[in-house]
């Protein structure tokens, strides 16, 4: 397996894991205590993203604060798309249902990996995203669950991108619920709350 990653067997019956993608300058175990905080009995897969700017990880390059590399964004989504099918395999998660959190970086590396490969995962958490590209053709987002946290004092994300995130979802008939938070950037105990009580609606 080529990514430095974390993997922690479900102890339910649910079959659902996890999938943990953090932030700029994060790692593989940022967001464990927030999924073990949502549901500390299913599986999680954790990968550390790849691309390294100023000391500090990430799944993609971006050219400046909000401009990305769009070669190098497709590239690193075929890379972790290909990693998790490995994993699936590896570890036997092909009957589980897999739900993305990602978070800022993490956030819009689901969100590639959602208009790329639609079979990656089943629903996703999306906190502070923005969009990393808007798909050039159709694809089939329906049943798929998303939800978008987005802060309303958010200092690096415009407050278009999530508007417009949701309206792309909705347009390919995913099941979308957008949240506003009166917060930054930051992810917050608020955003916790949030989740658990959609995931346990849904799952």
């Amino acid at each position: 397996m080529d990514f430095i990653h974390i993997f922690k067997r479900s102890s339910s019956p649910k079959k659902i894991c996890f999938l943990l993608l953090h932030g700029t300058g994060g790692d593989e175990k940022d967001l464990i205590p927030i999924a073990e905080e949502i549901d500390n009995s299913v599986a999680i897969l954790s990968p550390r993203g790849k691309v390294i700017e100023n000391g500090m990880p990430r799944y993609f390059k971006r050219i400046a604060p909000g401009v990305f590399d769009l070669e190098d964004l497709k590239f690193r989504t075929k890379e972790l798309y290909d990693f998790i099918i490995r994993a699936k395999v590896k570890y036997e998660l092909e009957d589980h249902k897999m739900i993305t959190l990602g978070y800022s970086n993490g956030a819009n590396m689901a969100i590639s990996l959602l208009f790329t490969f639609p079979n990656a995962f089943n629903a996703a958490i999306l906190i502070r995203p923005m969009i990393p590209f808007e798909p050039k053709e159709n694809i089939n987002l329906k049943d798929k669950k998303i939800l978008i946290l987005a802060g309303m004092f958010d200092e690096l994300v415009n407050k278009e991108y999530p508007k417009r995130l949701f309206n792309i979802l909705i347009e390919y008939k995913a099941i979308v619920e957008i949240e506003w938070i009166p917060y930054g950037h930051n992810l917050t105990f608020d955003d916790i709350k949030i989740i658990k009580n959609w995931y346990y609606k849904n799952f």
